[in-house]
């Protein structure tokens, strides 16, 4: 189910800067880490960010 939807531009050098609206819904601070994740088939691609919860224990992307 999607909460917020938006559009952000990829710089130069590989960096998205997320809209302040998608920031505030997931209490996102300055500095802080997220997962990210790619996920879909063939063409059909999404990315997922996720707050980084340090009480679990990350296992790598297989």
């Amino acid at each position: 189910m999607t909460l917020i939807r938006a559009s952000a531009w990829v710089d130069a050098e590989g960096r998205v800067k997320l809209p302040e609206d998608i920031r505030l819904a997931t209490g996102l601070r300055a500095g802080q880490q997220v997962d990210i994740k790619v996920t879909g088939v063939g063409d059909t691609k999404s990315i997922v960010l996720a707050k980084r919860d340090y009480r679990r224990h990350l296992q790598p992307l297989r």
